[in-house]
Order: C-alpha cells, then sequence, then structure tokens
C-alpha cells in the first residue's frame, strides 16, 4: 500500500512537470539553437490567449509538483520524522513559488518592444526575487534529500542522488552552446522542467519493480 502511494505522488509530479513544460513552450517555443535561445526576446510576438495559457499552467502545475512531494516524506518518515516534514516542505515551497514566478512570466509577453517606463525591469525584479526563494528552498532541500538517502536505509537507492534535479538545473546556461538548431527552445527552456520530469519517473520506475527497497510493505 506504502510503495503504490509513494508511485501515485511521483506520478503527480511527473504530471506536474509536463504541465509546466506545456507552460514555458507556451511561453517561447520556437526554431532556434541553444547558444541563441532569449526567452523573453520572443514572448511579446505571442498570441495573448497563447502567454495566458502558459501563465495559468503555473499554478497549476505548480500544485501538481507539490503532491509530487509529498513522496519524499513517505520515503523518509519511518526513519526520522521531522526531517521528512522539512524536506517535503521546502520542496513543496519551491514548486509553489516556482509556479508563482512561472505565472508572473506570462507578463514579459505584455510588454512593448520599446518600454517606454521600464516595465521590464520592475517585472525581472519581481520575478528574480521569487526565483531566490525558489532556488534557496529547492537547493536546502536538496542538500537535506541527499543527506536524509545516505545516512538511512530508505526507500531510495543511495545512486538515487546522482539524480537530485535541482543540482542538473545548474547546467543549464553551460550546455546551451552544445543544443543544436532548432531544439533549443524546448531543452534550454523547458530544462528545469525536464530535469524533474527524468528524477519523477525514474522514481515512478524504481517504486514500481517488484524488487524496489522494501517493495514487500
Amino acid at each position: 500500500m506504502q510503495m503504490n502511494l509513494i508511485r501515485r505522488m511521483a506520478a503527480f509530479g511527473i504530471m506536474g512537470g509536463l504541465l509546466m513544460l506545456f507552460g514555458d513552450l507556451c511561453f517561447y517555443m520556437f526554431p532556434v539553437s541553444g547558444e541563441e535561445f532569449l526567452r523573453a526576446s520572443v514572448m511579446n510576438k505571442m498570441p495573448t490567449n497563447r502567454l495566458i495559457m502558459g501563465g495559468v499552467a503555473g499554478p497549476m502545475a505548480g500544485m501538481l509538483y507539490g503532491l509530487g512531494a509529498v513522496m519524499f516524506y513517505l520515503a523518509f518518515k519511518d526513519h526520522n520524522r521531522l526531517l521528512a516534514r522539512i524536506v517535503t516542505t521546502l520542496f513543496v515551497v519551491m514548486f509553489v513559488v516556482g509556479g508563482a514566478y512561472h505565472s508572473i512570466f506570462t507578463t514579459y509577453g505584455f510588454v512593448p518592444d520599446n518600454d517606454p517606463n521600464g516595465i521590464t525591469d520592475k517585472i525581472t525584479a519581481l520575478i528574480g526575487t521569487l526565483q531566490q526563494v525558489s532556488f534557496i528552498a529547492g537547493l536546502a532541500g536538496s542538500l537535506l534529500f541527499v543527506y536524509l538517502v545516505l545516512r538511512y536505509d530508505s526507500r531510495f537507492p543511495k545512486w538515487i542522488v546522482l539524480f537530485t534535479p535541482t543540482f542538473w538545473t545548474l547546467l543549464n546556461r553551460p550546455i546551451a552552446p552544445l543544443v543544436p538548431y532548432p531544439a533549443g527552445s524546448v531543452i534550454i527552456g523547458g530544462w528545469i522542467n525536464l530535469c524533474f520530469i527524468v528524477f519523477f519517473t525514474l522514481c515512478f520506475f524504481l517504486f514500481s519493480k517488484p524488487n524496489s527497497p522494501q517493495s514487500g510493505d
């Protein structure tokens, strides 16, 4: 029963990642190389309905991601209930705040090219602050996740720390020159969510195996 519940939470995480990726692509999917990809430069050329659709996806995806984060509590609560709650809360904060700034990101598309009132700078300041909160929560949650995996004989195998998604998201800029045309907007634009989709998918199949850790629960 416990393993089935963890799989369901992982499935919610996958759905959250796919929905957020859909929102990313609504904002700036166009043929470009990774090196030439500039998100804000094309958003004001996208149809308004498409931008709104992408913005609405943010909070909804954040909620699904947050449900996915419950997987951490279920996996670690038998070892250290307090730390299990903390790591789950940190990831939920990251996902909820991430969904918020994703939604606000929509407004870049409503600003004209000349931007006489400097609206872009104000949007950037707000989004930058939300991103910092999300990143700090995610980084703290990821470090605690690695500690819990290595410290306890949990439902996660030790090697899963190599796929900790928050660390992989830091490779966004370094890999950009390596992404060929026309995949830049998909891979670089959706890189963060692709990392989490891979992680939650890996967890889903990991906990689906008959010989997965403590699968007899």
